[in-house]
């Protein structure tokens, strides 16, 4: 299947500008770094040295050393993002995929030069690639070839664009009329007369997003049994809205020993996808046995538009832990 990938390419309308790059650099969390003017001369020389002895030692053949190097000219230059880069790409070398996706990411976050951040996301769907994660290196290769146009990427994309890919379950969105008609679609717990409780969430981080003339963020609902039920809610450039309903529930019964806690909420664009990560931490005591389970989870919901059409999968547990004491 090929809807996933669709799904990471195009969360703009589906238009020539489809080819643009993601603009997932914007909203990654950039560490202050010192601007380049505090940057001294003896750092800059340190910089320039072990950036050359690390290219020296990565041509030999001793990623070792290369990446020993890259890390002196990191230390030297942190805000420069040719050397991080660099390591990345080492590291892929290495086999070390989380490494020099991390790596990568972040010289992304650093770079403005086009030639510079073409190479970054060719090396960064190279990552992607051996990895497994066909769509995010579809995703890579396109952004690159925006940013540099370049033969040998062009040909990596077409022929990994033929490639089949595992479906995630992603499905169009159903249509609403409006947020309070669908409040109270899925409100079912409420009594006859009961007006039901919605918000827009905004006191998370990154609860809202935009891109491409799509506006996406989380609206939520408590019940009358103290639940917190969470939506996604897309708002289309002609103004219809789309619903990805329960993405996530929080209960807090005020008894029976179960708590719940939300611990994270956060919608971003990360690669050209709309991503929704939560993280929940729940406890239930059974005071009866003197006994208590602990569960820790986090998921993962991928979004974007194809056809014109919101489209998002399950939601995707991508870490649990569990204990009984």
């Amino acid at each position: 299947m090929r809807l996933i990938a669709l799904l990471c390419l195009s969360l703009a309308p589906l238009t020539a500008a489809q080819a643009a790059p993601p603009k997932a650099a914007k909203t990654v969390e950039r560490p202050k770094f010192a601007p380049d003017k505090a940057v001294s001369l003896a750092q800059r020389r340190q910089y320039r040295a072990a950036l050359k002895a690390a290219r020296a030692a990565q041509k030999a053949g001793n990623l070792t050393e290369a990446v020993a190097q890259f890390d002196a000219a990191i230390k030297a230059w942190p805000d420069n993002p040719q050397a991080l880069g660099e390591r990345g790409w080492a590291r892929y070398k290495q086999e070390k995929l989380d490494e020099a996706r991390a790596d990568l990411l972040a010289a992304l976050a650093r770079t403005s030069n086009g030639n510079l951040r073409g190479s970054q996301l060719y090396n960064l769907g190279r990552v992607h690639e051996a990895a497994g994660r066909t769509p995010q290196a579809i995703a890579a290769y396109r952004a690159s070839l925006t940013a540099r146009p370049h033969p040998a990427v062009r040909k990596r994309l077409v022929a990994l664009s033929k490639a089949p890919t595992a479906a995630l379950g992603a499905r169009p969105l159903t249509p609403i009329a409006s947020l309070e008609a669908f409040c109270k679609s899925v409100d079912v717990d409420l009594d006859e007369g009961e007006a039901p409780t919605c918000i827009k969430t905004t006191s998370k981080d990154g609860a809202m997003v935009a891109q491409g003339g799509v506006t996406a963020y989380v609206y939520e609902h408590t019940t009358p049994i103290n639940e917190r039920v969470f939506h996604l809610i897309f708002e289309m450039p002609g103004g219809q809205k789309y619903a990805r309903a329960a993405v996530l529930t929080e209960y807090n019964p005020g008894a029976f020993g179960i708590f719940e806690d939300l611990a994270e909420l956060r919608l971003f664009i990360a690669e050209g996808t709309m991503t929704l990560r939560t993280r929940k931490q729940r406890s239930d005591t059974d005071q009866g046995v003197n006994e208590v389970e602990f569960e820790d989870s986090q998921t993962h919901t991928f979004c974007g538009v194809a056809q014109g059409t919101p489209q998002c999968t399950d939601t995707i547990t991508t870490q649990y832990k569990g204990a009984r004491e």
